[in-house]
């Protein structure tokens, strides 16, 4: 009986945990999401670039990361069609 108590605590504490680390690592990518948001809409291209890298370095496939990452590329850079790629895959999903 002792044993299969000290199981299903030890099963507890692991989905806990599990659970736990999750939910924070989402409060973290949104967090960093709201950040480049702000960088970008304060026209802060370069802190916005840099954000947008971390938020696709987690998500490379997301469309609003991509779509976003276009535009700071866009307003930020002389070169506009270096925007283009991160439109496209922004397209795809």
């Amino acid at each position: 009986m002792a044993k299969l108590l000290a199981k299903s605590v030890a099963i507890f504490v692991f989905v806990f945990s599990f659970i736990n680390t999750s939910v924070a690592q989402d409060q973290i990518l949104r967090d960093l999401q709201t950040k480049a948001r702000t960088q970008l809409n304060n026209a802060n291209y370069r802190e916005a670039y840099n954000s947008y890298e971390k938020l696709l370095a987690i998500d490379a496939n997301k469309c609003s990361f991509n779509y976003e990452m276009g535009v700071c590329v866009f307003l930020g850079s002389a070169d506009k069609t270096k925007a283009q790629p991160y439109f496209e895959k922004a397209q795809e999903t």
